[in-house]
């Protein structure tokens, strides 16, 4: 019989309570916490190097406008800044830099559409 460790076993046997007490399949816990932590990951990246809008890949679609990010050494991260009103999308281009004009353009008509 193959050896487990305690501390395996304890960690398997949480996931399956927390799995079971929830009503999800384990596939969806372990997904999820890969998720996590993917995105502590880049919190990490983002902490060390700065981080910047790739302003040219924008994506407007349902009043919003969602815009990747990437840090200042050019490695691209998993978080998304999304503006969802002109307000945001104006205190996006105060934090980040000046947006381009034809991008600016396409964003505010696509955050006013209903």
């Amino acid at each position: 019989m193959r050896y487990f460790s305690k501390r395996y076993k304890t960690k398997v046997n949480t996931l399956l309570h927390l799995a079971k007490i929830n009503d999800l399949p384990l596939r969806f816990i372990i997904d999820t916490l890969k998720g996590r932590s993917i995105l502590k990951q880049d919190e990490r990246y983002k902490k060390r190097d700065g981080q910047r809008v790739i302003w040219g890949e924008v994506d407007i679609s349902c009043s919003t406008a969602a815009f990747p990010l990437e840090t200042l050494k050019g490695k691209r991260l998993n978080s998304l800044a999304i503006c969802f009103t002109l307000e945001q999308f104006h205190a996006l281009e105060e934090r980040y830099g000046h947006c381009p004009e034809n991008i600016t353009v396409e964003a505010i008509a696509g955050l006013f559409t209903i």
